[in-house]
């Protein structure tokens, strides 16, 4: 094993704190059906945490990452252009994950307003077999 300073730590290859009372407490949140944000400082653990309730959680929800960081400011300039470039991630990375039958949830492209987007996400929670997890 080496220390890794890089990236997310895969505990097969890389020393690790000990995150199982962390994921635990994240867990029980979610279990609860609660709202939570990971929040912490640079090489925290938060993209690991993230990956740990991915591989532990597949198999009770449907687990969709997301990551703001490749939009760009345009996306941002008013709630058309966020709604629109939203629904783009979500039906690519659907797409990506071979979720076919609730892509066209997101392509359809009948967001405009944050409204429409919260009805937009209603409907795919709905949709999906599982409880989703964003």
């Amino acid at each position: 094993k080496e220390f890794n300073i890089t990236g997310s730590c895969n505990p097969e290859w890389h020393y690790m704190v000990d995150t199982s009372k962390r994921f635990k407490a994240v867990e029980d949140l979610i279990e609860k059906g609660k709202y939570f944000t990971i929040n912490r400082a640079r090489q925290y653990g938060k993209t690991t945490m993230l990956q740990m309730i991915r591989r532990k959680m597949s198999d009770r929800y449907l687990v969709i990452p997301l990551s703001f960081e490749g939009m760009d400011d345009g996306a941002f300039t008013n709630h058309e252009a966020f709604v629109s470039t939203f629904s783009k991630m979500m039906a690519r990375r659907l797409s990506d994950m071979s979720k076919v039958e609730l892509v066209g949830i997101w392509k359809d492209g009948k967001g405009r307003t944050l409204d429409d987007l919260s009805m937009l996400i209603a409907d795919f929670c709905r949709a999906s077999a599982k409880p989703v997890l964003c």
